[in-house]
């Protein structure tokens, strides 16, 4: 886990920099993905708001009555 997204940025293990044209490691296939968005930050919005909806579930969650 990591504790906010420009931690997730820097996180060496993520597939994340490539995906953002930040890592010329070149192991992934981003074709695909990135064809769904117009433009790298625009997945980047994307990512960063999962990230944002995931925190908020993280402070909740203790709240759900199973």
């Amino acid at each position: 886990m990591v504790r906010d997204f420009e931690s997730l940025k820097r996180y060496p293990w993520s597939s994340l920099g490539e995906y953002l044209g930040t890592s010329n490691l070149e192991i992934c296939s981003t074709d695909l993905v990135l064809g769904f968005f117009k433009k790298n930050i625009d997945y980047e919005r994307f990512i960063q708001d999962q990230t944002s909806y995931q925190q908020e579930l993280q402070k909740i969650k203790h709240l759900i009555m199973e």
